[in-house]
């Protein structure tokens, strides 16, 4: 359960990331 909870959150911040860039 925890490894796919830190994969989610991981997962999360790319897109994050990816949003952050395109808005810049």
């Amino acid at each position: 359960m925890e490894e796919w909870i830190t994969q989610e959150l991981e997962r999360t911040e790319l897109g994050d990331k990816r949003r952050t860039k395109r808005l810049i």
